[in-house]
């Protein structure tokens, strides 16, 4: 097996264990996470590793798969993601798919890199990716926070370039 078809089978693995109904699952998803940490990265995974969150549980493994995530260059992170941010925001991501965006928009370069991905979007991608962003702020209490993050949410939407 190549490393390749080695880390599909990994991904495939997570995507069953989605769910944990055991302790046992729980700690085979971390296990899954490490090993495909231990391979080389390949970004033709990233859309099964996104699709692979879930609302179902609150885990704190899917961390672990973010943090994963987070270690692939920004550029093959966003390439995936914002394509298939309408098909997450159908499904059970109502907590994963906001928190990875804003995890973006607080960094710096990653922001640039979603101004470009989202104006080079469709119409109707972009349309889901503004909703998400802007209710990013919706729930933030300190009016300093809310107010730095409504600017990078601009930054984003806005049509001119930086």
């Amino acid at each position: 097996m190549t490393s390749s078809e080695e880390s599909l089978a990994l991904v495939e693995r997570l995507a069953a264990l989605r769910h944990f109904p055991t302790n046992e699952t729980l700690n085979e998803f971390h296990s899954v996470v490490t090993k495909l940490r231990d391979m080389p990265p390949d970004s033709r995974l990233l859309p099964q590793l996104y699709r692979t969150f879930s609302d179902a549980e609150d885990y704190g493994v899917f961390w672990t798969l973010l943090h994963y995530i987070e270690t692939y260059p920004f550029e093959d992170q966003l390439a995936a993601l914002t394509p298939l941010t309408p098909e997450l925001a159908s499904r059970d991501m109502q907590h994963w798919l906001p928190t990875i965006y804003v995890r973006i928009v607080n960094n710096p370069e990653t922001l640039q890199l979603l101004k470009k991905t989202f104006q080079d979007s469709d119409e109707s991608t972009q349309h889901v990716i503004q909703q998400i962003l802007e209710s990013l702020y919706d729930n933030v209490q300190d009016e300093d926070v809310k107010k730095t993050l409504q600017a990078r949410i601009e930054t984003v939407l806005s049509s001119s370039d930086v």
